[in-house]
């Protein structure tokens, strides 16, 4: 112990013998590990917000399906894959603990016209009550939202209503494939139009209630259920219980499909982001490991006839490593502590402005988004481990190089 303790307090004495250069090192650490906390940060909050908008915008956390099929084309036409007994389904989900709610869905292909214009739509159908509970991230741009028992009355997103010139109060014609086979038309009153932040989703989506949908349809169920959990953290766990039930389950042999794997969108924005995070912090690592193996190349090379004395006396190579290791360490410790704190600093200290206004990504509906910084634990002790890490390396980097020399070339260098 006391060994250990001589050669950590060697190692603070040897980094103060030139404070500029320590500082110099110190600072590139901290700037480093203050950019990687501020990027993880914004894309923390910018996945987690995506996640939510995904989940409350009517994909739910997971999607139950009668079959394969039925999540391939039912959002077409849904009636070859509507659910035997959906009241019973819907009881069983309900049952399950991690389950906050459950809204069947009836989505479909459809025409909207105006009598001069038709348009390609997709309809989404759901209890009026439900959506009001749990499409929180939908937004209402213009006119109101649907209201409980009232019928004939539907919602645009904003690009239709545009495309359509249509207003809140207008009447359009919905026509939509039944049951039968034949095709059946409703006339259907402008309640208000929707933004989903999404410019190819806006265009033609249209939002109604499952009483209307079902009566166009000529139906009394629905081919798919949207499950919210009680935590979208439980989203994994919940999908193995759901593959684990037994064969006398209503729910065996079911499709299930989680948020994530439903939203192609999320999965490019997760690998694009982890790539950039990825590449951020190889840049710093890289920043890192020169600027501490610099300093201490010129710090070796300052003390090759004190190396040379402790070799000359006995000291071992692993010692003379340590020491430099220890060296290493503590520029690496400091830098990440003061570089922590200063990250976390600046992230909170942003939040409390509100955050940063930042343009839109192309293909969103929306001119600008609010970005806050929510930097994750484990991001964070990547960034610190992966930064001692490097530091450790680098230390070690000129001391090993200064064992090539014999004792008598380091005691004649000066």
């Amino acid at each position: 112990m006391n060994y250990l303790s001589t050669t950590i307090a060697l190692a603070f004495r040897n980094l103060f013998r030139n404070r500029a250069r320590t500082i110099s090192t110190l600072l590139a650490i901290i700037v480093g590990l203050l950019g990687l906390t501020l990027l993880d940060g914004f894309i923390s909050y910018s996945l987690h917000a995506f996640r939510d908008s995904i989940i409350r915008s009517g994909t739910g956390d997971v999607q139950i399906f009668r079959s394969p099929q039925a999540q391939d084309e039912g959002d077409s036409d849904p009636i070859p894959f509507l659910f035997d007994d959906s009241a019973a389904v819907e009881r069983e989900l309900r049952g399950m603990p991690e389950v906050e709610d459950v809204m069947p869905v009836l989505s479909f292909s459809a025409v909207l016209s105006d009598g001069e214009k038709t348009r390609s739509v997709q309809v989404s159908a759901s209890p009026v009550e439900q959506s009001l509970r749990d499409l929180t991230a939908r937004k209402i741009m213009g006119g109101s939202d649907l209201a409980p028992g009232e019928t004939g009355r539907i919602l645009l997103g904003s690009g239709l209503a545009h495309l359509l010139k249509a207003r809140p109060g207008t009447t359009l014609q919905l026509f939509a494939l039944s049951k039968g086979g034949g095709v059946n038309t409703e006339s259907l009153t402008v309640a208000g139009t929707t933004s989903s932040g999404i410019k190819a989703v806006d265009d033609i989506s249209v939002s109604m209630s499952l009483a209307d949908a079902q009566s166009l349809l000529a139906v009394d169920s629905v081919a798919k259920m949207v499950l919210f959990l009680k935590s979208a953290d439980d989203t994994r766990g919940f999908m193995k219980r759901l593959a684990a039930l037994p064969r006398g389950s209503i729910l065996s042999g079911m499709r299930e499909e989680s948020w994530d794997r439903l939203s192609v969108g999320y999965q490019y924005a997760h690998s694009m982001y982890e790539l950039v995070l990825a590449v951020a912090r190889l840049v710093v690592l890289v920043v890192a490991l020169f600027s501490v193996s610099g300093t201490l190349s010129l710090a070796v090379v300052e003390r090759y006839r004190e190396i040379g004395t402790l070799r000359a006396f006995g000291t071992r190579r692993p010692r003379l490593l340590l020491l430099l290791a220890s060296e290493g360490l503590s520029l690496g410790i400091a830098g990440t502590v003061i570089g922590s704190i200063a990250g976390m600093a600046v992230a909170a200290g942003i939040n409390a402005f509100g955050g940063l206004t930042m343009p839109a990504e192309p293909g969103m509906s929306v001119a600008t988004v609010n970005i806050l910084f929510t930097p994750g634990l484990e991001a964070f002790w990547q960034n610190c481990v992966a930064l001692l890490a490097a530091s450790v390396i680098a230390a070690l980097i000129p001391g090993t190089l200064s064992f090539r020399r014999t004792i008598a070339e380091l005691l004649r260098s000066y």
